[in-house]
């Protein structure tokens, strides 16, 4: 008889575990640039995610839920994030969106998502990789969960402290799409404010690479008089635009907003000094969405230090083209912010977990994650955080500015 009770324990632990394990994942899905000259933006937005992911993994998931990315490529092409979408739309496993990298994309792969509700589903994205005001006032707000603050506010509080420190003949060097006007919007916006106007504007085409050459842009805001220049690029264009704007001696501030991606910036930039001998770091100023990593005081900071130094996701080739993924930066941190909101709003949507759910339950998220601002979303506002933080090139890397 003890034997049969023993027996009968042991059958129903080993019937909980199966209907435990069983438990379908969480797939999220995720388009970005993981090759081509903005790759570095799609790999560690990845990196990041991932490594929180995986750390909630190993404690079992979220009620029993493992949490996946399946991750396309889209090498910040507009079409191909399209492309992607609808594919990703058609998977009856994703759950969500999540992580897009880009305005120009995010716009594009919009569209898909508002065709999809219409047709009943219930998709939504979650934390994508840009301040356009455009994804945050309807009729496209009300698809994303936006948890990073607006261009308009990263170019405001770079206006702030540009003009406070006596600037007001500013300038702007600009990526010519959709990305591009949303961040010269916000410039405008700002220096309408305080009774100014934009100096002069200088373009380059997307895609651009360091290899290029930025000196006729470079020429043109210097020929204006510019005392500073707020610039909206990615990483290869901007670095190559700092190289020419200090070798034909403009010295004034150089501001880029947070999705340059500072770290690769700031890689390339010194890399381009040291084959002519110059600190092109001079005067290079930075928005930011998350505090440096630097930043130890931070509860953030410590945790995203902690799992990326132990337990770092591991990438296949297919997120890493073969190339070392920054272990930390601010891309890969507000990637890891993105995964950590994610799963705090699992833990409190309503069990079953439904897209509706969650969603519900983002609607009225608030909480303190360790920054210095709480996050939370209202049924008026799908952006979670507004604080900008301000960096500058100290020593060879970015600190705050105080």
């Amino acid at each position: 008889m003890r034997q049969t009770f023993f027996t009968l324990l042991a059958s129903l632990i080993l019937t909980g575990l199966s209907a435990h394990a069983a438990e379908p994942a969480i797939v999220l899905g995720q388009s970005a640039p993981f090759s081509g000259p903005s790759g570095q933006f799609g790999r560690q937005m990845w990196l990041g995610a991932q490594t929180y992911f995986d750390s909630i993994n190993r404690q079992g998931g979220v009620n029993g839920r493992q949490i996946k990315i399946e991750a396309l490529d889209d090498q910040y092409d507009p079409a191909l994030a399209q492309k992607n979408t609808v594919t990703l739309l058609k998977d009856p496993n994703v759950f969500a969106l999540f992580n897009f990298v880009g305005t120009p994309t995010i716009l594009k792969a919009l569209p898909e998502v508002d065709a999809a509700r219409k047709n009943g589903s219930n998709i939504f994205v979650f934390g994508a990789r840009s301040g356009a005001q455009q994804i945050r006032e309807e009729p496209l707000s009300h698809l994303v969960f936006n948890i990073r603050p607006s261009y308009a506010e990263e170019t405001e509080a770079l206006v702030e402290h540009l003009t406070k420190r006596g600037t007001k003949k500013i300038g702007i060097f600009i990526q010519d799409d959709s990305y591009g006007e949303s961040g010269k919007s916000g410039v405008k916006a700002a220096l309408e404010k305080r009774g100014l106007t934009v100096l002069g504007e200088s373009r380059y085409k997307k895609g651009a690479a360091v290899t290029e050459t930025m000196a006729e842009q470079a020429k043109e805001l210097k020929s204006k008089g510019v005392d500073a220049i707020v610039s909206i690029a990615s990483y290869g264009a901007a670095a190559a635009f700092v190289r020419d704007a200090r070798i034909i001696g403009y010295s004034g501030p150089i501001a880029n907003i947070s999705f340059v991606g500072s770290g690769d910036l700031l890689d390339l930039i010194q890399a381009e000094g040291r084959k002519v001998k110059k600190d092109f770091t001079l005067n290079l100023i930075n928005s930011q969405v998350v505090p440096p990593v630097t930043d130890s005081k931070n509860a953030l900071v410590a945790e995203y230090v902690s799992l990326s130094t132990k337990t770092p996701a591991q990438a296949p080739k297919t997120i890493s083209m073969g190339e070392t993924i920054r272990p930390l930066s601010f891309t890969g941190f507000e990637g890891f912010l993105n995964a950590k909101a994610f799963v705090e709003i699992m833990k409190k949507a309503k069990v079953p977990l439904t897209q509706k759910s969650f969603s519900e339950a983002a609607a009225l998220f608030d909480a303190d994650l360790g920054l210095i601002e709480r996050l939370k979303f209202n049924a008026n506002s799908h952006q979670a955080l507004h604080h900008i933080y301000l960096t500058e090139v100290k020593d060879g890397r970015y600190v705050l500015i105080q």
